[in-house]
């Protein structure tokens, strides 16, 4: 289903309500859209579609915090390919059980001293270190999850795909204009994350992944 098509429908369903404007149909999908996709889900991970992995910080010596790419909705870790011995040297703090994962048949580990931060309509998601990152092209990598464009126009197309584009955003967007229609909004966003989110989530984890996230000790 398309944006266009999407919208087609809601305005049936809610006569006296436009596309665009205060009561502006568009703006609730995209609402209901972003929220939907605020999840740690595989079919959201980024890649890079050039090397098979995930995607590389640049650092630069000296400084400590980072924003990322914008189509990037939040950083889950950054971590590091087959270098536990030097990332305990270069750190120089005991890690008791260090985290390792193996994304697409790639083993990485989690860098536990990094704080990250979620993107906002005014700023990126953004990475602080809490210890000095190096000059470094090629060392961290990003799990980052896709974050939904912004629907400022009918002709955007939805990242959510069928069928769940109708089983999932049509009724919660629609969820989102009863509340705004009877001033219990409030009450709408809180549904559509109790009932609607962990339906999607599950939907973006369907399908061969190759992702394993157990932690396992290695004895360091």
């Amino acid at each position: 289903m398309t944006t266009s098509e999407l919208l087609d429908i809601l305005e049936e369903q809610f006569p006296g309500w436009n596309r665009d404007g205060v009561r502006g149909l568009l703006r609730y999908v995209d609402i209901a859209q972003k929220a939907l996709c605020m999840v740690a889900a595989e079919q959201l991970l980024i890649f890079d579609e050039t090397t098979g992995k995930l995607p590389l910080l640049t650092t630069v010596s000296g400084t400590f915090a980072y924003y990322v790419d914008p189509a990037v909705s939040f950083v889950d870790g950054v971590l590091l390919e087959n270098e536990a011995q030097s990332f305990l040297s270069d750190y120089g703090r005991e890690i008791v059980v260090p985290e390792y994962l193996s994304i697409a048949g790639i083993q990485y580990i989690r860098i536990p001293f990094v704080r990250t931060w979620p993107a906002t309509d005014s700023a990126n998601a953004k990475i602080l270190f809490t210890k000095n990152p190096g000059d470094t092209t090629d060392r961290y990598f990003l799990r980052t999850y896709r974050r939904p464009a912004t629907l400022d126009s009918d002709s955007i197309p939805l990242l959510i795909p069928p069928p769940y584009d109708e089983l999932y955003l049509l009724p919660a967007t629609a969820k989102l204009v009863e509340g705004a229609n009877h001033g219990n909004y409030i009450e709408a966003r809180t549904a559509i994350i109790r009932e609607f989110k962990p339906l999607m989530w599950q939907a973006f984890n369907e399908g061969e992944q190759g992702q394993d996230f157990e932690p396992e000790s290695r004895g360091f």
